[in-house]
């Protein structure tokens, strides 16, 4: 997958890769592009600013806010900026090797849905049909 090995190219250990995959799968299905109903955008599904600065991210770098590689660039940009504590939890959960901690992270930490919302299992599944590839 694509999304798997462009995380691992930015840096990503395998374990949080596969994690991310996880919960961009059950975010988005993958699809850079779609928009939900209440306007988030993209594989994570960023909402209101988060989606703003997605869009001034992209145009900073000549990009449509739709490119995948633009998006991926995008999580890391946040993970090194406004979502940094949530990277120091995601971290700390990649650090003990456990794939479904770390999907809970990035659900709690980084996407920060509520618990209805979570669906962890679906995003466990997405995360272990890539993990260790």
């Amino acid at each position: 997958m694509g999304i798997y090995k462009g995380l691992k190219r930015r840096g990503m250990s395998p374990v949080m890769a596969a994690a991310f995959v996880g919960n961009i799968g059950q975010e988005s299905g993958f699809n850079p592009a779609v928009v939900n109903s209440i306007g988030a955008a993209g594989l994570v599904q960023w909402l209101d600013g988060r989606r703003q600065r997605l869009n001034s991210f992209a145009a900073s770098k000549g990009t449509e806010w739709t490119d995948v590689d633009t998006q991926l660039d995008f999580i890391l940009h946040e993970l090194n900026g406004s979502e940094s504590a949530a990277y120091t939890r995601i971290k700390a959960a990649a650090a003990t090797g456990d794939l479904v901690r770390t999907t809970d992270a990035i659900a709690v930490y980084y996407e920060r849905m509520g618990s209805h919302e979570k669906m962890l299992q679906n995003r466990v599944n997405y995360a272990q049909q890539v993990y260790g590839r």
